[in-house]
Parts: C-alpha cells; structure tokens; sequence
C-alpha cells in the first residue's frame, strides 16, 4: 500500500517521522507531506500529489481543538468530515456542502473544517447548527476529504486533542505541541484503520 500522510506543521510532520521510525515501519509505504494550514492549502497539496503518483489511501493527522466531552491529549479516530463555515441560502444547493466519510468502525465523532481557528464563542453556534453534542475542529480535513472523494481515495482521520476552546486546560496549544510530540499511538491506530481499507 502507497500511503500519503497530510500535515499541516512542521511539528507534526517531525512527530510523525518519529514515530514511523520508533515503531520501525517498513511498509504499508508512507509519504509525509507539510501542506501548511488552511483547506486552500491543504487541498491543493494533496491534488497536486493525487495526479502525480497512485496512493491506496490518504491520511490526515495532527493536532485538533475539541469540545468539552474531549479530554486534552486524547488520541481520536474521526468517523466523519464536513465544512463547518459555509452558509448558503435556503433552497440552495452546493455539492461539497455535506458530510464526507471517513475511514472508521463507527461515524462518530465529525471532524469539523473551517478557515480559522475555534474560539470559546464559537463553539456553541457550530453544535447546534449542525445538531451535534460532540466534534473535533481543524482547518484541512473537509477540504481533504473532497479532494479524495473525486478521486476515490478513502481518508483516515487520527487527531490528538491539543486544546479545547470551552474550557481552561492544563496547557495552552503552544506549551501542548511543545510537550507533545509523540505521535506513537496515532500511529499505532492508523495502522488498525489501513487493515480496513485493506480488506475492501
């Protein structure tokens, strides 16, 4: 298998490297890419490597806020995508304006994309909007996720909990990537996720 690893810092670029090397992954064969943060960006880097080479399966992994039902640290497999900041009228209907799947025993819980990060007061809009009780936040998944879906490559989604905008955490997201950089377990369920896409 041919697996494109997306991440949007340099932080977790290296954390992930670290990783393959501490478990000494040989195969299934992995491509870690920095797309920088953003879905402009990150789309567009996976696009780009979509059309130049073949890749079973795209993986997008990192650091993510949460909400409250979330605990800082906690490594999550993402069930689900979707953009969190687009507003069309009523009656109006967009293609990309929807949930994507995600590789995962079970949809829970979405992973919600928009272009900037989560702040305490925007966290309530966005779970009653979308009826929701728990999600993740980040700034490529979606984005992502929509790129995959025209090319039919499945998606994993394994984030680390680095900050939860509701509530006052132990550390802040700067001092939480700085102490937390060991990407071990993410991979290790990656791992049981691409024995799924396996098996299709």
């Amino acid at each position: 298998m041919q697996i494109l690893v997306v991440t949007p810092m340099e932080e977790e670029k290296r954390a992930f490297k670290d990783a393959l090397a501490s478990l000494k992954i040989e195969s299934p064969k992995f491509k870690v890419i920095q797309t920088g943060i953003g879905k402009v960006a990150a789309a567009s880097e996976v696009a780009v490597h979509l059309a130049s080479s073949l890749y079973d399966c795209v993986v997008v992994t990192g650091y993510a806020a949460a909400t409250s039902n979330f605990k800082q640290g906690e490594v999550v497999v993402c069930g689900k995508t979707r953009y969190s900041d687009i507003y069309v009228p009523e009656g109006v209907k967009l293609d990309h304006d929807k949930e994507f799947d995600l590789v995962s025993p079970i949809d829970e819980p979405i992973i919600l994309t928009s272009d900037s990060f989560i702040e305490k007061s925007d966290v309530r809009p966005i779970i009653e909007r979308f009826s929701i009780e728990s999600a993740l936040f980040d700034m490529e998944c979606a984005a992502v996720a929509d790129v995959c879906e025209d090319s039919n490559v499945p998606v994993i989604c394994v984030k680390m909990v680095s900050d939860i905008p509701e509530t006052q955490t132990a550390q802040s997201f700067n001092e939480f990537i700085e102490n937390n950089s060991d990407f071990t377990e993410i991979l290790e369920k990656i791992l049981v996720l691409l024995s799924m896409v396996d098996d299709t």
